[in-house]
């Protein structure tokens, strides 16, 4: 898998408008409460996910994503939908229409102590 893909595209691309391919899952607690987390790029809450890497399926991108950004093994359980229409102006200057792909996902392991449902 090749590390860093959208950032060797845009050395080549600039700020012009790219479609990127995202993956992200729907945990769900006991509750019924969801996980978020609060973006650092545009200072939102939203699923945790991110962009696939070059060689990566989608599910193989959400179960990374999910550690790498809440510390949480998690297993893709079933395909809840894709996302096509959303254009995203990065703080930046990149623009990106994203395709996502979102699964909900259950939880494996908790590698890390950070992460609280809420």
């Amino acid at each position: 898998m090749e590390r860093d893909y959208i950032k060797n595209l845009r050395q080549k691309v600039g700020h012009q408008p790219l479609i990127l391919n995202f993956a992200g899952g729907i945990l769900i607690n006991d509750q019924d409460e969801v996980l978020l987390q609060k973006r650092a790029d545009v200072k939102s809450w939203g699923l945790p996910g991110g962009a696939m890497e070059f060689g990566e399926s989608a599910e193989q991108a959400c179960v990374r994503e999910f550690l790498e950004e809440t510390g949480l093994k998690v297993r893709v359980k079933s395909l809840l939908g894709i996302l096509t229409n959303f254009i995203q102006h990065y703080p930046n200057g990149d623009v990106a229409q994203a395709v996502v792909v979102e699964f909900l996902v259950e939880l494996v392991d908790k590698v890390a102590d950070q992460t609280v449902l809420c």
